[in-house]
């Protein structure tokens, strides 16, 4: 799963989530940015293997905040949060559609 390229990745969480690259880049809190920016944190760690640090300096954003976007959704998955969960499904199908074609 870690194949999976960046752009690829920052690709589909845009499209799920409605937001641009630039919105998630962006400094805004506003929720759909930041759903959208958490969940590309917990992809990025999860799937790419990419390192916090590595996933920080992409975000402009220092390794701490990786940490907590990252561990906001595994709460929001047990929590079986909609808000979160939804996206969440469909990214992950989206990103298991791509990693089959691939093999």
């Amino acid at each position: 799963f870690h194949h999976l390229p960046t752009r690829e990745l920052s690709t589909i969480v845009c499209n799920v989530c409605e937001v641009t690259w630039s919105q998630i880049l962006s400094n805004s809190r506003k929720a759909d940015f930041t759903i959208a920016r958490q969940l590309y944190c917990y992809f990025a760690c999860t799937i790419q293997k990419k390192s916090l640090k590595t996933i920080g300096r992409l975000l402009n954003r220092d390794h701490a905040t990786i940490i907590h976007s990252r561990d906001k959704i595994i709460d929001m998955l047990e929590n079986k949060d909609e808000l979160y969960l939804t996206p969440f499904n469909e990214i992950e199908k989206q990103i298991e559609d791509i990693m089959t074609k691939s093999l």
